[in-house]
């Protein structure tokens, strides 16, 4: 049955075709006579964007059938036309493009790529050449994959008819074709090859064998060079970057590089080590301003691909090219392993995209946090509710129409639940997918250990603590030697999470994990890291992706400006912002990812020459970018480069959250005798000194330890002189001790610090292990961190700093009218005290105490839960303080929550202990030294 391809459509070089229109004509005589066929057919119709109407060229094709042979002209560039002639037999052309090239002299040479049934026909026309001796007039060919200075020449099975082996006159070996002269007085030729020859492009030349007029017996292009014509290569789309499917069925390629002089497509199949196939790309077909792009008809017998990209090494303009490095695509979605080859004086590495379709994932109703579904519940026929959806989703509004006016009316029952978690909820766990279930304590099979399905293995454990998001290290392919801060790719998941370790088994199983935690009522957040690269500057010569792609471009090159080793990203770089907003969009779309840390985040505001911009572009399109509207947005101003926060005054746009390291470190200063009561107090009332400025305490991402320098542990152990930064302090004796006085106040100094944590105004942020009391032996380095050993969750410490966690978390969550709060306190609802109920010194270097009664007031905007007034104390003197209670009225009593001091069991109680209070006067409470107590105030049953 002959078929039609929706792909049947002329092409000029450099001019984008617009879909034809196409006419059913019959011809019993010859092409300049048609007569209109007397069917449904005869009036002009418009190609959809899929190409034909699948039904109307189902009818066609029914047509032609009937009438013998059917044969296909194009007869221009913007009309397709079908002819029938009943006198030629001839194969269906399945696939057809022309190409028009001006030559030197004048005159154009068409092209006419055709594809017919299992081969491909070259028809090659001259039109209108002048000056040209038009007798015996040759073309002289060759055909080409990856070099266009080398040909490869057909033997003779191989070649087509009427063809001969012959040198040119530079000497080298090329194919020659005589041209035949048609009845209209052009000259023309076809060439024929079977299909499993392609892809390739064919290079060639026009000669006349004698002397024309203009001195030259060679006829080229306008620019002096060979006509090349792609054969089974298709041009390609500029856009999406990295591979994709077109609808046509072809396999699509591009790629950003603004200053390579040529790019080649590099295939493998299993079997070899080398490409299988090697593909150059035109710069004059396959190449859109900075684009370079390629579609294949199929590409079923290779799993891999990458690039390699020619062009000068100038050292002073940053561009860093090797023609022999294979180099992975920057928008690969999965990857295949990583290849090091340490045969020569430098390490080479290599890493290619895989070329696989995934197939659809069954999200089973998990949706995305910022889209709506639609689930028995709130009666949504309530007029002005619909009106209202109607105004905030305007591209519902015709499917909300048309659902509630033809549905009966028992039937209109329907709620919008919107899942994403509002950011006052939030209560964080930071931890890393491989570290967190690798260890043999986790008791899980080795297929199962250190992936994502590890995680799905250990929710128990999540839920237990009482969080409610993830946020995860980095997990895309990363240097391991140097940690997941260091990565190659940011479309892809890390190999070695996936159970089989590749790249497809990590895809699915990460979806798997997003849909079990969504599940479990839990979010997941990723730390990106778009601020630099695992490749080396050019000492280090890791060429990989971006540096031999088009190194300037992609990275800081300014000499002047320090680039820490030189694989600094260029982040407000128009490609390379561009490349990020995508990054984001793949993770928020494909993987349903319900926000991203970004690490590093001072340098998003810096230009190419490093200076601060007052409003960086990429910063305000990450905000306002309409998919990843919903998404939560964090600013950390950790650099792993030198492991410092940089902080700067971040152009939030009211929508960036950060993470609050003034927080971590007036806490810690505090803490250990050294801080002041005004930082203190600023801190646990939410930061109004950084997120006043429109936005609120729910923007700011509090934590005591995280991921670098020391755990939790390590902070009340270990206090050197090389740890003068940590702000730490060891309590008495540095390292390991067995003074129970030490280790008393080493327990407490932890109690402490979690407390602060968690009843601070803000968005709590607890780092994997100090739930247990991790330790790197009082070491700051990354790579010191050990892998999450579970059997210490049963030690006592384990035990009682476990459950005091979870104890926290629904403390929070019972009292969120006070401890979630969206917007900061009013001035009012807040009574400062300090030593013996006196004013609190705020400058004094020497007060070490600070209470405060917060007070419910009438504020009906927040939710009101069950409790009163929360008073709270912190005692960081050395020696016993007295914490006085306010008088509470006669039909209610303070209860004692927390007393840090106190030992386990009895240090933290959700029921409480009631506590004496004669009607007429205060209470006193005697608080130890290095302590913290939370009271609330309830009505006596």
């Amino acid at each position: 049955m002959a078929t039609l391809s929706s792909r049947f459509l002329s092409q000029s070089i450099g001019v984008k075709s617009e879909f034809p229109k196409f006419t059913v004509v019959t011809d019993e005589r010859s092409l300049d006579c048609k007569s209109k066929c007397s069917c449904h057919f005869t009036r002009k119709q418009k190609l959809n964007r899929n190409g034909l109407n699948r039904k109307k060229a189902g009818q066609m094709i029914n047509y032609f059938e009937k009438i013998n042979d059917g044969k296909l002209f194009a007869i221009s560039p913007n009309s397709i036309e079908i002819a029938l002639d009943k006198r030629i037999q001839t194969n269906v052309i399945e696939d057809r493009t022309t190409f028009m090239f001006r030559t030197e002299i004048g005159g154009q040479v068409k092209v006419v790529v055709s594809q017919k049934s299992m081969n491909y026909v070259i028809s090659v026309e001259l039109i209108s050449l002048t000056d040209v001796c038009y007798q015996n007039l040759e073309l002289h060919w060759g055909i080409f994959r990856s070099d266009s200075s080398c040909w490869v020449l057909l033997d003779s099975e191989n070649s087509p008819s009427g063809t001969d082996l012959v040198k040119s006159e530079s000497g080298e070996d090329c194919m020659k074709t005589l041209f035949k002269k048609t009845c209209s007085g052009e000259h023309s030729l076809e060439l024929m090859f079977d299909s499993c020859q392609a892809p390739f492009y064919i290079s060639f030349i026009v000669y006349s064998p004698f002397d024309s007029a203009w001195g030259n017996s060679q006829i080229r292009t306008h620019r002096k060079t060979n006509f090349v014509v792609p054969v089974g290569i298709g041009r390609g789309n500029p856009l999406p970057l990295g591979v994709s499917l077109n609808d046509d069925g072809s396999t699509n390629f591009s790629l950003f590089s603004r200053n390579a002089e040529n790019v080649v497509l590099c295939l493998y199949d299993e079997n070899t080590a080398k490409p299988a196939l090697e593909i150059e790309l035109d710069p004059y077909i396959n190449r859109s301003g900075d684009m370079w792009h390629v579609s294949l008809s199929s590409v079923r017998q290779y799993l891999s691909y990458g690039f390699r990209c020619k062009g000068a090494i100038l050292w002073d303009k940053g561009n860093r090219y090797h023609m022999r490095r294979i180099l992975l695509d920057p928008y690969a979605k999965i990857l295949g392993n990583f290849n090091y080859n340490e045969g020569g004086s430098v390490p080479l590495v290599k890493c290619l995209g895989r070329l696989y379709t995934e197939t659809a994932f069954d999200w089973d109703g998990d949706t995305s946090p910022w889209k709506f579904k639609l689930q028995p519940g709130i009666i949504l026929c309530v007029p002005w509710l619909k009106n209202y959806l109607r105004q905030i989703l305007s591209f519902w509004s015709s499917k909300l129409s048309q659902k509630f006016n033809h549905m009966p009316h028992e039937k209109k029952f329907r709620a919008v639940s919107f899942l994403s978690i509002p950011m006052e909820k939030l209560m964080v766990y930071r931890l890393n997918v491989g570290r967190f279930t690798e260890d043999m304590s986790s008791l899980l099979p080795k297929d199962i250990a250190g992936t994502f399905l590890g995680v799905i293995q250990k929710l128990h454990h999540l839920k237990n603590l009482g969080v409610n998001a993830l946020l995860l290290e980095p997990i895309f392919p990363f240097d391991e030697l140097k940690g997941p801060y260091y990565p190659y790719n940011f479309f892809a998941p890390m190999n070695k999470y996936g159970p089989l370790r590749d790249g497809i088994s990590a895809c699915t199983s990460m979806k798997e994990m997003v849909k079990a935690l969504h599940a479990n009522g839990l979010e997941v957040l990723l730390e990106m890291v778009f601020t630099h690269t695992a490749e080396g500057g050019d000492s280090l010569c890791q060429t990989i992706s971006f540096r031999g792609i088009d190194n300037s471009s992609y990275y800081i090159v300014d000499r002047n400006v320090e680039s820490e080793g030189g694989n600094v990203l260029n982040c407000n770089h128009p490609m390379v912002q561009t490349m990020i907003l995508d990054c984001l969009r793949h993770w928020v779309h494909e993987y349903h990812v319900d926000g991203f840390c970004f690490i590093n985040s001072s340098s998003l505001a810096k230009g190419s020459d490093g200076e601060l911009l007052t409003l960086s572009p990429l910063i305000e399109a990450i905000a306002f970018d309409p998919i990843l509207s919903h998404a939560k947005i964090i600013a950390d101003c950790w650099s792993p480069l030198d492991m410092q926060c940089k902080e700067i005054h971040f152009p939030h746009w009211k929508k960036w959250a950060e993470m609050n390291a003034r927080f971590c470190y007036d806490v810690r200063n505090f803490l250990r005798g050294e801080g002041l009561l005004s930082n203190l107090a600023t801190r646990l009332c939410g930061s109004g000194d950084i997120f006043s400025d429109g936005r609120g305490p729910s923007f700011s991402f509090n934590y005591i330890a995280r991921n670098f320098g020391l755990p939790l542990v390590d902070l009340v152990s270990f206090s050197g002189s090389e740890l003068s930064a940590e702000l730490s302090w060891n309590c008495g004796e540095e390292g390991p001790t067995s003074t129970p006085v030490v280790l008393e106040s080493r327990l407490k100094q932890i109690r402490n610090f979690l407390f602060i944590l968690y009843i601070s105004l803000g968005v709590p942020v607890l780092n994997m292990g100090d739930e247990y009391g991790q330790s790197t032996g009082g070491s700051t380095l990354y790579s010191n961190r050990k892998s999450f050993d579970w059997g210490s969750l049963r030690t006592d410490f384990g035990v009682q700093t476990t459950q005091y966690v979870t104890f926290l978390s629904s403390l929070r969550t019972k009292r969120s009218d006070l401890l979630q709060r969206k917007h900061f306190m009013k001035i009012e609802h807040l009574d400062w005290h300090g030593e013996d109920q006196s004013q609190p010194q705020w400058e004094a270097p020497s007060s070490k105490f600070l209470a405060v009664t917060v007070n419910t007031g009438d504020d009906e905007t927040e939710t009101r839960s069950n409790g009163g007034d929360l008073y709270f104390a912190i005692n960081a003197h050395g020696s016993s303080e007295c914490a006085v209670l306010p008088q509470v009225s006669n039909n209610m009593a303070w209860f004692c929550l927390v007393d840090t001091s106190l030992p386990y069991p009895g240090f933290f109680s959700m029921e409480g202990i009631p506590i004496d209070q004669p009607a007429t006067s205060i209470a006193i409470y005697s608080m130890k030294p290095h302590s913290c107590t939370l009271f609330e105030a309830r009505k006596i049953s």
